[in-house]
């Protein structure tokens, strides 16, 4: 089967959004600020640090200029399929999932 050509993430995710439209604003946090937020939210401010630290912090930018979300979003792209996968998780659903599940007014799961 002869592979397609495919638009690269970076290019689609600029594409994705109809001018005058607005990415939500956690796109564009700093990746260490949103995990803050995130862990602050849900109360699992240990959690997220290190999931910040550990599993994201290797892929932001080496230069000391800021590395927002959709910044990682679009380098996932150039990444190998288990480690692209793994970050896009760790940046656009886990951190939803654990909001939805946990509130910021308790620490125990909700009932599905």
């Amino acid at each position: 089967m002869e592979q397609a050509n495919q638009t690269p993430l970076a290019r689609r995710l600029q594409g994705a959004v109809p001018r005058g439209v607005q990415l939500p604003h956690a796109m564009g946090l700093c990746a260490d600020d949103f995990f803050g937020v995130v862990g602050e939210i849900t109360r699992r401010e240990e959690r997220y640090q290190e999931v910040y630290s550990v599993l994201v912090r290797p892929y932001e930018k080496t230069d000391g200029s800021l590395t927002r979300v959709y910044d990682l979003v679009a380098k996932a792209d150039e990444l190998e399929p288990l480690d692209k996968s793994a970050l896009l998780f760790r940046l656009l659903v886990e951190p939803f999932d654990t909001m939805r599940r946990y509130g910021a007014d308790t620490t125990e799961r909700k009932e599905e």
